[in-house]
């Protein structure tokens, strides 16, 4: 959903201007500066440019795609989703605005009318992952799995690379009890992204509810390497142990956890560990 980054912004910033101001009704010019303006975080500012461009001319559809982005981006989805319809009706087919309305409502828990979005995008654009993988996550709300699992499977079809698609078919497939699967998939978005600290989280879940404690310690083993702050971590890794009678062990993890904020932790070490 990100704008490309286009050259130097002051650079640009400064021609854009002078664009306007030779011709302060030129819509494409106050457009093209939000879209700096916006690269550069200044979002409100970037509205107030779409807005203009709009005075200027009220058919542009560009000016809409753009003022919802960053309404988007400051969390003003119910706007953001106006504008995405606006820009719709002035251009039917324009698939980048469908992507982002289904994206804003599903945002809003608006899953149905998300998932006929991302449908709609399919319907233009076959090969864009990005609409399998996000109408997989809204069936998976809706708890459609199988046509979850589906569209997972069409996304990394389309791009075997795609962590995210692997990552979302496990967690689907955690949902529906399928732990065995669900670790094969993490397992398989490790493989991608070394550095997928949530899929070492979830592949550990998936491992302890096989029982396979020690393979568990070890996911949680890297993700407390590089966070070691991470109290639900150690929570977790303290039931693993616990479960492999290293008790002592388990008793240190929830006194840590405690220590980091976790009222769950402070339960188990009262209940064991005193």
């Amino acid at each position: 959903m990100s704008f490309n980054a286009i050259g130097n912004y002051a650079e640009a910033l400064d021609d854009y201007t002078t664009a306007i101001e030779l011709d302060p009704g030129n819509a494409d010019a106050y457009t093209n500066r939000a879209v700096l303006k916006s690269n550069l975080g200044q979002n409100k500012e970037a509205i107030e440019d779409c807005q203009k461009a709009i005075a200027a001319d009220s058919g542009f559809f560009r000016a809409y795609f753009v003022r919802g982005y960053c309404r988007y981006l400051i969390r003003d989805y119910k706007n953001a989703i106006s504008d995405y319809t606006q820009t719709i009706i002035l251009q039917p087919t324009y698939v980048n605005a469908f992507y982002n309305r289904g994206m804003a409502y599903s945002i809003l828990a608006s899953y149905k009318t998300a998932c006929e979005d991302f449908s709609k995008v399919i319907e233009m654009s076959p090969k864009d992952y990005r609409a399998y993988v996000s109408r997989g996550m809204v069936n998976g709300k809706l708890k459609k799995f199988p046509e979850a699992l589906s569209d997972y499977d069409s996304a990394i079809a389309i791009k075997p690379d795609h962590a995210n698609a692997y990552y979302n078919k496990a967690y689907t497939q955690f949902e529906m009890k399928d732990f065995a699967n669900a670790e094969k998939n993490y397992s398989n978005a490790i493989k991608i992204k070394g550095d997928y600290y949530d899929a070492y989280y979830n592949r550990g879940l998936s491992r302890y509810e096989q029982k396979k404690y020690e393979e568990a310690i070890s996911d949680y083993n890297v993700i407390l390497d590089k966070k070691p702050n991470d109290f639900e971590t150690y929570l977790n890794r303290g039931l693993c142990k616990n479960q492999h009678d290293r008790h002592d062990e388990a008793c240190a993890d929830w006194k840590k956890a405690m220590e980091l904020g976790s009222k769950t932790a402070e339960t188990n070490y009262d209940q064991h560990c005193k």
